[in-house]
């Protein structure tokens, strides 16, 4: 295991003799920090006053920079100490980004895989003598002259390594970059739950395994030389956990050990300004589970406990020991925990990734792109989707490279029970074929819930693109008799889920001004059926909230579109088969299977579906319908006024021959799936 000193100092001199002093200890490592001042600036200075010592920023802000800045000062720094530099990046939180260094603010995940994407092509310009030529959606490099261009420096690649707390960063560090740096604001249950596994699902898509991945951190460790040291140290990573806590940010943290009502608590304190009354709400045995803080003669011990198997390099602060032996001896112990990190890739070429170019017409983009990649790197929500429909369209849109929230309540056709298996059973699926997917088992109907789904997605995945509101239940009466529990319930779960899933999505799309939802309409309603007034009410509904989310959202680039789909699904299956007719109806369902309706969305979802909006589309077997909207199909006029006499007289009769007759959907479409 390897160990590192943190250099927190802005003072030059001090700067330079604290490098002095960690590589006089055997230090693996120092690295600088972004808090007061320019952790570029402070490496250099580390650089001349060390010759073997490893140096990283940890981390650099990189969204305020463009990566042909960062790229200069990386190479500077890795040239000047002949290789041992490490850059690690980080991209701040949002309120900081936009209010602390004035820059716009965009889905973090994918415009940082662009921000390392495009370093890299620029060094392998300079150090392979390529053709600078990235495009990508966030960063266009194409120029590049030789006066611009350093001196090849014959040396291994810079490691790039990322600052990491939620699930999509972590993915991301594992695909893309050569070590994650963890936040010191996590556990070790969270580092073996969380972060480890979806790291390592990085890795395997890169093709790459553990032995050349880094990872750094995961906790707070401090040394005591006395009691009274020990109890300032614990009081000051009290305050800490306190600050980190109170950022939403850091939540799914708290929420992992259950502790979300500290994280409401600490968040509101924030709100108000109570910044130095937060530590007093943060227990000892929260302390414990991020710490450790510990006497020289107890931090092996404790280090190897918590560290071994999970964490590669640690930074320590051991400037409190007096005598210098005490510290080499430490940090020689250290080194004998074992790491699953060996060295990093020494190529310039490697994650070499081609972006989707941002100057492609849309006709050259859908000729070149690859049809498994038409969705990467876009986050979609699908609800009810543990089975039939719902559960089709989630598969597909991971096939495409989405990565899905999979949200099903798990209850009945009825609307009654809850079991997260039929969610979780769609997940699997999706990561045993290598794709990303979680779940989420909240119901639509709760406000409350859907904004937490919603964030859910953001939370783990980085960003969204998309909601599919496909729950439903379905309780199927015959008008007269039908309940007010009945209309309720079905009310709720369609058309009130529909609105809270775009509601809470709309906030987020309207921020990264771009997003696409497709709601799951039926013909019952758009044509009509018996016993489904509930049904077709809600269902005619949602084609009004769609429509009127298209044109209110038009001008944040986001659209809206519904489909009525024809397919033999356990809802369906519910339908009461009494007669003739209705067992001849059921019958041409079971021939429609749900995955004929996953493909409409996967299109409509793509970037070549952005200029398909407000629209109404069915889906039956192998035949898709543009559905037809109200317009006016005939009109009379009568210059005097009209009574209800030369109504009845002259504007019925005139109406009677296109007056639509109590056709129900399956008299419509009479004709057998295609």
């Amino acid at each position: 295991m390897r160990v590192e000193h943190g250099i927190r100092s802005s003072n030059w001199n001090d700067i330079r003799e604290q490098a002095a002093w960690a590589e006089s200890r055997n230090y693996d490592g120092v690295v600088t920090f972004e808090l007061n001042n320019d952790p570029f600036m402070s490496l250099a200075i580390a650089t001349a006053a060390t010759q073997h010592v490893r140096l990283g920023t940890a981390i650099a802000v990189c969204f305020p920079r463009s990566p042909m800045v960062v790229a200069y000062s990386a190479w500077d720094l890795h040239t000047q100490s002949s290789g041992r530099f490490t850059l690690g990046l980080g991209t701040q939180v949002k309120g900081h980004n936009e209010r602390r260094f004035s820059v716009p603010w965009t889905a973090p995940q994918p415009r940082l895989r662009e921000y390392i994407e495009a370093l890299r092509a620029i060094w392998r310009c300079w150090e392979n003598n390529e053709a600078l030529d990235y495009q990508g959606e966030h960063y266009q490099f194409t120029l590049m002259t030789p006066e611009f261009s350093p001196a090849k420096s014959n040396l291994d690649a810079i490691p790039v390594t990322i600052a990491a707390v939620g699930p999509a960063m972590m993915r991301l560090a594992g695909q893309t970059c050569d070590g994650v740096r963890l936040h010191p604001f996590a556990t070790r249950k969270y580092i073996t739950e969380v972060a480890l596994p979806e790291i390592e699902s990085g890795l395997v898509k890169s093709g790459r395994d553990r032995s050349s991945f880094e990872v750094w951190g995961g906790g707070f460790v401090a040394i005591g030389a006395d009691q009274k040291a020990l109890t300032e140290a614990r009081e000051d990573i009290r305050a800490r956990i306190a600050f980190y806590g109170s950022t939403r940010t850091y939540l799914p943290v708290l929420a992992l050990h259950g502790w979300e009502d500290l994280g409401a608590t600490l968040h509101q304190m924030s709100r108000q300004g109570l910044w130095n009354k937060m530590a007093a709400e943060v227990p000892d045995h929260v302390v414990d589970e991020f710490s450790i803080i510990a006497p020289p003669d107890e931090l092996i011990p404790r280090v190897r406990e918590r560290f071994e198997g999970q964490t590669d390099t640690i930074a320590l602060d051991f400037s409190p020991l007096s005598n210098e032996n005490d510290v080499r001896q430490l940090v020689s112990e250290i080194h004998d925990i074992d790491s699953q990190f060996k060295q990093f890739s020494k190529s310039w070429c490697q994650h070499t990734l081609q972006p989707r170019s941002h100057n492609q017409g849309k006709d050259t983009q859908a000729h070149h792109m690859s049809m498994t990649d038409l969705l990467q790197g876009k986050v979609a929500l699908v609800t009810g989707a543990g089975r039939g429909i719902g559960a089709e369209i989630s598969k597909l849109l991971a096939a495409y490279g989405a990565s899905v929230l999979v949200n099903d309540l798990g209850g009945s056709g009825y609307g009654e029970g809850a079991d997260s298996t039929p969610a979780e059973e769609v997940a699997n699926h999706i990561r045993n074929l290598g794709g990303y997917a979680s779940i989420n088992v909240d119901s639509v109907s709760d406000g409350a819930a859907a904004r937490r789904m919603v964030q859910q997605a953001v939370d783990t995945f980085g960003r969204i693109d998309l909601v599919v509101n496909n729950a439903g239940i379905l309780r199927d009466v015959i008008f007269h008799k039908m309940s007010e529990s009945d209309w309720d319930a079905v009310i709720d779960v369609h058309l009130k889920g529909a609105f809270n899933i775009a509601s809470a999505a709309a906030k987020h799309f309207r921020e990264q001004q771009s997003g696409c939802m497709v709601h799951m309409t039926s013909t019952s309603g758009l044509i009509g059926n018996f016993g489904q007034a509930n049904y077709a009410a809600a269902k005619m509904g949602i084609v009004g909230l769609s429509k009127s989310v298209a044109l209110d959202m038009a001008r944040f680039n986001v659209r809206s579109n519904c489909i009525a789909p024809f397919a033999w699904s356990r809802m369906i299956g519910s339908i009461p088969v009494n007669d003739a007719v209705q067992k001849e109806r059921v019958a041409k369902l079971k021939q429609m299977t749900p995955d004929k309706i996953a493909p409409l969305i996967v299109a409509l979802a793509s970037d070549a579906g952005r200029d398909i909006t407000g629209q109404i589309f069915a889906v039956r077997h192998n035949e898709v319908f543009l559905i037809s909207q109200n317009r006016p199909i005939r009109s009379v006029h009568e210059g005097s006024g009209w009574t209800p006499e030369n109504l009845i007289t002259h504007a019925f009769p005139a109406f009677k021959a296109q007056l639509y007759p109590l056709d129900r959907s399956q008299d419509i479409f009479s004709w057998d799936p295609m």
